[in-house]
């Protein structure tokens, strides 16, 4: 009998051990959060602030490095067709009706 007091003791206190580990993470998790979202926006407006929306220009660029590909490699002319395609209008596996403009020239 003394031996399963003594384990419910053990098994109510790592319980609690576990609770109070879980509310220490959220409360944590919470905190680092909300200092995290204050880095990223240090100029917040206060709650008696209008601001009145407006249109401004963006002077921003992105730059990418890598490698431009088709999407799918398929032939649109015939072998010896020389000249120069203006646009591509179907792609692989549209379907298509008789007459119908798939590129031009």
């Amino acid at each position: 009998m003394a031996a399963a007091t003594a384990r419910a003791k053990w098994m109510a206190g790592a319980v609690a051990v576990a609770v109070i580990a879980v509310v220490a993470f959220i409360l944590w998790r919470g905190h680092t959060r909300t200092r995290q979202l204050q880095r990223l926006q240090p100029n917040k407006q206060s709650a008696g602030q209008r601001i009145s929306p407006g249109v401004t220009s963006v002077s921003s660029s992105v730059t990418f490095t890598g490698t431009i590909s088709a999407r799918y490699d398929m032939p649109i002319g015939i072998e010896g067709d020389a000249g120069r395609i203006v646009g591509v209008y179907v792609e692989a596996g549209d379907h298509v009706k008789t007459g119908s403009t798939a590129r031009e020239d």
